[in-house]
């Protein structure tokens, strides 16, 4: 591993300086009317909201439609990966009395924190202010970016996307081309079970909570707006996403690899929300399982269940699998492997859904 890396460190190095290269030369196209800023769902609580998103170039926006070809499918793709990212332009948040400027990174990125008299304390939904003063003669550009706050205590749910929400295939090289590819939201499926176990885990035992969901994944922020559509289309509660960044770096084709970006991202907002008992759900396509055990071990006694939902069919990946999550068990936490029954009887074992199915809508 070492030595593949160290033999690709130099390629990697002249992507990036060439891509350093053509951003520098679309920065300069860059006039007044022309920014997009783009935000991102955030989390919060009653004294401190997270806001993300990036500065773009703006360009015509494709909209989804279920009757799209899929040679329109496949130029929207390419326009959410082409795109003109904007670093080193000053956003300015406002939630409540709070405020806060950031500066993009040079992938077009801000995460802004902002503490003290934040929005409204109750649970639910509310908005942050996002704005930028473009460059030239100045245009005002604003945005709204919506923020989740939780019930001050209470069960919150941390849960993957691909093929634990959604049928992505990563484990079927050319069907994960193709659901990226060349698939809008209205092409996307839920997982066997998945809206009406996630709408129950929403409503908890009693069937009268809200609790809060959050979506992490290593998928693309270049795909949000299909997976947030897709979930709206599907039922699937609504939720903040924390996707990852593929934008070259450095020293890397990736600025995080898939296991640290996704511990880091749980960590956050556990740390976010230390009165809430955590559930966590994933796949064993990749390595939920194994992350998983590192935030139960990193965290005691906050992590309720885990539940992995099997998707390969390879026995020594269930074996892996089976003894990761016995390693869990063995702190105390409850957890399930397998299709949408064993995870639904698993929670319900736990006392985190209904003892009988909800009614139907």
């Amino acid at each position: 591993m070492r030595r593949r890396a160290a033999i690709l460190a130099p390629v990697v190095r002249l992507l990036h300086a060439v891509e350093q290269r053509i951003d520098a030369w679309r920065r300069r196209r860059i006039s007044r009317g022309e920014l997009d800023l783009v935000v991102y769902a955030g989390y919060g609580t009653a004294t401190m909201s997270l806001v993300r998103g990036r500065v773009l170039r703006h360009r015509p926006v494709l909209p989804m439609r279920r009757t799209d070809s899929w040679l329109r499918r496949g130029l929207a793709t390419w326009r959410r990966f082409t795109t003109d990212e904007v670093p080193g332009i000053d956003v300015t948040i406002h939630d409540g009395a709070a405020q806060v400027t950031v500066t993009t990174d040079e992938e077009g990125y801000f995460v802004a924190r902002l503490a003290g008299a934040v929005g409204q304390p109750c649970a639910g939904w509310r908005e942050a202010t996002c704005s930028l003063l473009a460059p030239g003669p100045g245009a005002l550009v604003t945005s709204f970016a919506a923020v989740r706050v939780p019930a001050p205590s209470g069960v919150a749910i941390i849960s993957d996307i691909d093929d634990t929400v959604l049928r992505t295939g990563t484990l079927h090289p050319l069907q994960l081309a193709y659901t990226w590819l060349l698939t809008n939201a209205f092409g996307r499926g839920a997982m066997p079970g998945v809206p009406a176990l996630y709408a129950a885990l929403r409503r908890g035992a009693a069937g009268i909570d809200d609790r809060a969901f959050f979506y992490v994944s290593s998928s693309p922020w270049n795909m949000v707006d299909v997976l947030t559509q897709a979930f709206a289309l599907l039922g699937i509660p609504r939720g903040p996403l924390v996707l990852r960044d593929w934008g070259l770096s450095a020293d890397a084709l990736l600025p995080t690899d898939h296991h640290e970006h996704k511990h880091t991202a749980i960590a956050g907002i556990m740390e976010c929300y230390p009165q809430h008992a955590i559930v966590l759900l994933g796949d064993d396509a990749q390595h939920d399982p194994e992350i998983y055990a590192g935030i139960v071990a990193a965290y005691p006694q906050r992590v309720a269940f885990v539940g992995i939902r099997q998707v390969s069919r390879r026995a020594a990946r269930a074996a892996s699998v089976a003894a990761v999550l016995a390693q869990i068990r063995a702190t105390g936490t409850a957890v399930a492997y397998g299709g949408a029954d064993a995870l639904t009887h698993g929670l319900r074992t736990a006392g985190l859904i209904a003892a009988s199915p909800p009614p139907a809508a």
